[in-house]
């Protein structure tokens, strides 16, 4: 307790101290935890999958300069966790970048959540590179020669209870269920026996 007997001010500032003092330790139990910083790393398990992915069903990317990366941090879109992003550099990520890209520019950054890439098995990882890697898109500028590089969406984005009201209503989603049907996800797919 405060002792108030050798203290020059008035009862009217005593209270008001007294009461800001009371704000302030409300305030501290409110007080939120500090947020865990982002970290960011090389994903050097990703990049080996990548590179033996490229040659087989993503020859589009054979000269593609392209960075995968981890973090600490969820990617969420719509209230849903994605487990990775794709991102063609802007000029400013290529300046960053210089010192890690031996040849030519960084192309692509493929950024994938830890929290997503820890509990996966290697079939669930290498699926997951190849759905990013099919997400990068390049073509030649026939005027000049370079590489065109772009980031595209996945051609079919549709709730599961519409297909089950609706069935397959688009090209897009008979595509997909012709696919799935072909293939048993239980087993590894042929050929990633290979890789």
């Amino acid at each position: 307790m405060e002792n108030y007997e050798e203290d020059n001010r008035t009862v009217t500032e005593l209270v008001e101290q007294h009461r800001a003092n009371q704000h302030d330790a409300v305030r501290n139990k409110k007080k939120k935890s500090e947020p865990m910083p982002t970290l960011i790393s090389d994903l050097e398990n990703a990049q080996e999958i990548a590179n033996k992915l490229i040659p087989k069903h993503h020859k589009h990317l054979a000269t593609a300069n392209i960075l995968f990366a981890c973090t600490n941090k969820i990617f969420k879109s719509g209230g849903r966790v994605l487990p990775g992003k794709v991102k063609k550099t802007t000029p400013h990520d290529k300046w960053l970048a210089a010192s890690k890209i031996k040849d030519g520019e960084l192309d692509f950054v493929v950024t994938i959540s830890l929290d997503t890439w820890n509990p996966m098995n290697p079939t669930q990882r290498l699926a997951l590179v190849d759905h990013l890697l099919t997400r990068l898109w390049g073509e030649e500028d026939e005027s000049n020669g370079k590489m065109k590089w772009s980031i595209r969406a996945p051609i079919v984005q549709e709730f599961p209870e519409v297909v089950e009201r609706n069935g397959r209503w688009t090209d897009e989603i008979g595509e997909l269920a012709n696919c799935l049907k072909a293939t048993d996800t239980a087993e590894l797919p042929p050929w990633s026996l290979s890789i």
